[in-house]
């Protein structure tokens, strides 16, 4: 399961009967930042993070949403990235590659759905053979 940094500050707030004005007092933000940074709207900076990892005594690996199976996951990846040649032997992609290697795909499977959605405009080349052949055959009548 994912988690995001979201999930995971909501989550630890109330496993700690906090309120979001007094998380936004420790980090000197207002209570919106911290509902932003809540429903994944924004993040915060990493010196941030720091200081909520502090705070509730966990990693930031585990408050930025990491967990083994994550690490474990993306071993896996760049081991089969690597056997279909698609990076070196020497490479490995760090997570955030990763999750910008599949928010492209994503993107290019949305523009691609887009693109055969729309009625197309032209005729295909074998409808263009026939109009052409049909021409043709009209011509010489």
């Amino acid at each position: 399961m994912i988690h995001l940094f979201g999930d995971r500050l909501k989550e630890l707030r109330k496993e700690n009967n906090i309120t979001q004005e007094e998380i936004g007092a420790l980090c000197n933000v207002a209570k919106q930042t911290i509902s932003n940074w809540e429903n994944n709207i924004t993040q915060p900076p990493f010196k941030i993070v720091k200081i909520l990892a502090r705070h509730f005594n966990v990693s930031t690996d585990y408050l930025l949403g990491f967990n083994q199976e994550d690490y474990d996951q993306i071993g896996k990846l760049n081991m089969a990235l690597r056997e279909a040649n698609l990076i070196n032997s020497d490479e490995t992609l760090k997570k955030e590659e990763i999750q910008l290697a599949v928010d492209q795909v994503r993107q290019y499977k949305r523009l691609w759905k887009e693109i055969n959605d729309k009625p197309n405009k032209y005729p295909d080349m074998d409808t263009l053979a026939k109009i052409n052949q049909s021409n043709s055959e009209s011509t010489n009548e």
